[in-house]
């Protein structure tokens, strides 16, 4: 949200100014410049263009107005001038070359636009925090969602929009205006046509263009102009000559107007100026600067290297230094003088306090520096705004003047001071950020880098580089550092080494003050009390977590959000499944209350875990898809997993095609990745869907899936490739998968067992005793279904039974017959009879499948549940659009369902559908 405090800050910290705190639900905040969020005012002197202003208020109900013309034409003047005479709310956002990324592009877009609406754009302000950020397609789509709940209609304008390089946010923007929403006008200012499709919003009507033919000065405005800035009038004649010989440029005509101040022969003047633009504004800004004093001058070039300053920062700049002399003018009179003077420059926000230079001007400024000042100067130059930048919490700034003053150590040095602080607040996709501006050099001999690329790292479960960078911190004197040790248990732990890894977190939390990093301390005591947990220690580790949680000092922040979520986690490493919901809801309402989304979403999987192993099916879809909506704030293992969890809940269900395309929306999101863990999760999932359809024949080489035992990796996921590969080779039924799937099994069995993951072991016997009956060992798998009941009862697990389906549902009535019925072993009977609650008929791995109604029996391919659905809608006359809305599908996959059902009926269209449909009994149900 908008920093409120800001306008109430010391006219003393104009830095404090100079930025814009935005608050991320996840607890991520974010230091963006409030000064590229202000529209730039209106210079008194500033031509009113009243027919241009009528023009762009009167098409304010298009999607898009582009004002596209070179320097110097007015283009933010227009637009600030329009804005100030309007009275819809508008926002503004200046872009630089630095948002060209994707994610801080967006981010300031976010920013912009809750400078109207604070508390707008939810759902994309907790994206900001993904760890692998989403495609441009999927911004769009949650952005134009926010964008509904904002009731009045709004201005939007992108001031330089040329400076954006990137295809990517080129994307975006296209994205945007491919589906505009009605409630945001998009303005765009840039030097030149930008690649987007406006072609195609020519061709709709939906465009406004102003162009360099009508931000040209006429003659009659010139004379305008001209009159008011020189406070008297020129002789027509002159006044059409200046015209002419700038064809319409303001940037040349105001150049002009302020040399003309200083001439009596404004004729002679004027028939001496030669060359084309470029060189008549050197000719005048030269002009102008020879009016200044040296030490002016030399400020002016110096300031240049600035995309913004204000009077403290140039007192950095150019006050007392033991190389340089005194400037004449202090930072405050430097400024002073340069609005006295008309000096081209623009101010950033309303209280006048940071400022930048009209881009001519300052390129001119920027071409004498190199001409006039040595690279070392400017090298200081550059040093000394890096330090300051440092020194009042700019850091992104701080680094770039760092490396462009070619001091590697001081920028490495200025990510060493904040990066522990950055990832205290959660802010670690702005970390990243940091650490990829670094050369590798200069991170390899910091150990709060080293430490800050580590944990990055395990957070994304990428364990591959953290060993040699835990070793060259030990080289770099680290070995007692407590954030390694921490470190190291953590990789222990997911490294399935439980005994280990408590040891070292026992150490890290023993050498840890308690007034150390917060995310140091907060990941080492969630980890530490899991660790416990996997050494078969869970009420130890529930005593821990709960005699922390007791602390009300700690109350919703960072530690108790960890603490919390291992409260839930362990119950359900442990079964106890009603203990792991009743925990994740008391997570859920306090990341609620924190409007920590990236919690409340951890909180939301974990509820879905649970209701899914107990059979709750409807509140587990429920669950997995408020995780899978926002898939993008989550790690892509936890994102995969609840997608992976939702195709099963709706599959148990007998919900094919919901099933069908929660897999396809899982493997895009791995697509769109490009991680390859998540891939082998998305195509395990694939798999497994396909085996409960009874769909082997499409599935791959059952062996595929099982080149790897990825124990540790388990945890309490629900999709794992070596599972689902044993559910494969068991379904294929020969002797030499039966054999290979026996052996994976028993290596599972016994690593789950050991770090007591129990729903996995209930899972990994249930497999067993399925196995055990296909290879006619009748005794021994009714063996190990006893002891999958037993394990499972207590905690009152249900699916690992369902989802076998028919195989089970044999061993379990010979169990009842041999050892009695419980009220579980009904429950569970049931859950296996209902196959989901599904017809009759069963599929390959024993889920049925719903059995046709009479008038579908008349096809030679029965329609199935969605296309039924569909039909029915096709009979309500709803367009594609609606049925999706109404289905929550995608319009392709409505297209899809038509023409199956187009071509089941043999109809050519959607009304001979329907009416074939009648004519068959097929609608009878409907």
């Amino acid at each position: 949200m908008v920093d409120a405090q800001a306008s109430k800050t010391s006219r003393a910290e104009p830095s404090d100014r100079g930025t814009l705190g935005v608050v991320r639900g996840q607890g991520e905040a974010s230091v963006l410049l409030r000064t590229k969020l202000h529209r730039p005012p209106v210079t008194p002197d500033a031509l009113l263009r009243p027919d241009l202003v009528a023009r762009l208020e009167g098409f304010r109900s298009r999607p898009l107005t582009l004002i596209a013309a070179p320097a110097g034409y007015g283009k933010s003047t227009l637009a600030s001038l329009w804005l100030e005479a309007s009275d819809a709310p508008s926002a503004w956002l200046s872009l630089d070359e630095g948002d060209s990324d994707l994610r801080t592009f967006f981010e300031y877009l976010v920013a912009a636009i809750r400078t109207i609406v604070p508390d707008a754009c939810r759902d994309s302000t907790a994206l900001l925090g993904a760890p692998h950020f989403p495609s441009a397609p999927v911004l769009s789509s949650h952005l134009l969602n926010d964008l509904e709940t904002i009731g009045e209609r709004f201005t939007l304008v992108l001031d330089d929009y040329h400076k954006i390089r990137a295809s990517s946010v080129h994307d975006l923007v296209s994205s945007l205006l491919a589906h505009p929403s009605p409630r945001m006008h998009l303005v765009l200012l840039t030097r030149r046509d930008p690649p987007l499709p406006v072609s195609m919003l020519r061709g709709r009507g939906a465009v406004t263009e102003i162009t360099i033919d009508e931000l040209g000065f006429t003659s009659e405005e010139t004379g305008r102009f001209l009159g008011s800035v020189l406070a008297g009038d020129l002789d027509e004649q002159t006044t059409a000559a200046i015209s002419d010989k700038f064809e319409g440029w303001p940037a040349g005509i105001r150049l002009m107007a302020d040399s003309l101040r200083h001439r009596p022969d404004a004729a002679r003047f004027l028939a001496g100026l030669e060359g084309g633009f470029a060189a008549i504004v050197e000719y005048l800004v030269v002009e102008v600067l020879s009016r200044e004093s040296p030490a002016v001058v030399a400020q002016l070039v110096g300031a240049s290297i600035l995309d913004r300053f204000c009077a403290p920062l140039c007192e950095a700049l150019f006050g007392p230094h033991e190389e340089a002399d005194t400037s004449d003018l202090k930072g405050a009179e430097f400024i002073a003088a340069l609005q006295q003077r008309n000096l081209f420059l623009i101010p950033l926000d309303t209280e006048h306090q940071w400022f930048r230079f009209h881009h001519l001007f300052q390129q001119v400024l920027r071409d004498r520096s190199h001409q006039q000042v040595s690279e070392g100067d400017l090298a200081r130059l550059h040093c000394r705004a890096s330090a300051w930048f440092a020194a009042h919490g700019s850091i992104e700034e701080a680094i770039k003047h760092a490396l462009a003053g070619g001091d590697e150590t001081a920028a490495a040095e200025i990510v060493a001071g904040n990066v522990l602080r950055a990832l205290d607040l959660e802010r670690q996709p702005q970390v990243m950020r940091w650490l990829d501006q670094l050369p590798d050099d200069s991170k390899w001999n910091r150990v709060e880098i080293l430490l800050a690329e580590a944990w990055i790292g395990i957070s994304r479960f990428g364990f591959a580089d953290v060993p040699t960078l835990l070793e060259r911190i030990r080289e770099l004197g680290g070995r007692d550092e407590p954030a390694l040790h921490f470190l190291e248990g953590t990789t222990s732990f997911w490294r399935g080494d439980a005994e280990h890894s408590l040891t070292l977190l026992e150490e890290a939390l023993r050498t840890l003050p308690e007034n150390s990093s917060s995310w140091v301390r907060s990941e080492a005591e969630l980890y530490y009390g899991l660790a416990l947990c996997v050494t078969g220690q869970s009420e130890r580790a529930l005593r821990f977590f709960d005699e922390r949680l007791g602390d009300e000092s700690i109350r919703y922040g960072m530690l108790w959000t960890r603490l919390q979520y291992g409260r839930a986690v362990v119950p359900l490493l442990s079964g106890a499944l009603l203990d792991a919901s009743g925990e994740a809801r008391q997570l859920q309402a306090g990341a609620r209350r924190a409007d920590n989304v990236y919690a409340e979403g951890w909180a939301v999987y974990v509820s879905g875990n649970a209701y899914l192993h107990s059979y709750d099916l409807r509140r587990a879809r429920d669950c997995f898809r408020r995780v899978v909506e926002e898939r993008y704030v989550h790690f892509p293992r936890i994102a995969a997993d609840a997608m992976a969890g939702l195709a099963l809940a709706c599959q148990l269900a007998g919900e094919s095609d919901e099933a069908q395309e929660a897999v396809r929306e899982l493997v895009e999101f791995a697509e769109s990745i490009d991680d390859p863990r998540v891939l082998a999760i998305a195509e395990s999932c694939r798999a497994r869907v396909a085996l409960l359809q009874g769909d082997l024949d499409s599935v791959a080489d059952a062996r595929w899936f099982c080149t790897e035992s990825d124990v540790p990796g388990m945890f309490f996921f629900l999709e794992n490739p070596c599972v689902t590969g044993c559910r494969l080779l068991i379904a294929s039924g020969s002797d030499v998968t039966l054999a290979q799937a026996a052996q994976t099994l028993r290596q599972l069995r016994e690593a789950t067992s050991t770090l007591h993951f129990v729903g996995q072991t209930i899972e990994i016997v249930v497999l067993q005793a399925w196995l055990l009956e296909k290879q006619g060992q009748h005794a021994e798998a009714l063996d190990a279904l006893r002891q999958a009941v037993a394990m499972a009862e207590p905690g009152g697990w249900v699916r690992p039974f369902a989802e076998v389906g028919a195989p089970i549902a044999d061993l379990l009535a010979r169990l009842v017959e041999q050892d009695g019925s419980s009220d579980f072993t009904s429950r569970l009977l049931d859950a296996v009879d209902r196959g989901g609650q599904s017809g009759p008929s069963q599929g390959h791995a024993g889920l049925a499948i719903r059995a046709p109604s009479p008038g579908q029996r008349a096809l030679v391919e029965p329609l199935t549940n969605r296309e039924m659905d569909v039909l029915e809608l096709l009979r309500g006359r709803f367009q594609n659009k609606e049925i999706a809305v109404k289905l929550s599908i995608s319009t392709e996959t409505v297209k899809t369902h038509v023409q199956n059902v187009c071509q089941k009926l043999g109809a050519s269209n959607r009304r001979e559908a329907v009416t074939r449909a009648s004519d068959l009994g097929v609608l009878d149900r409907l």
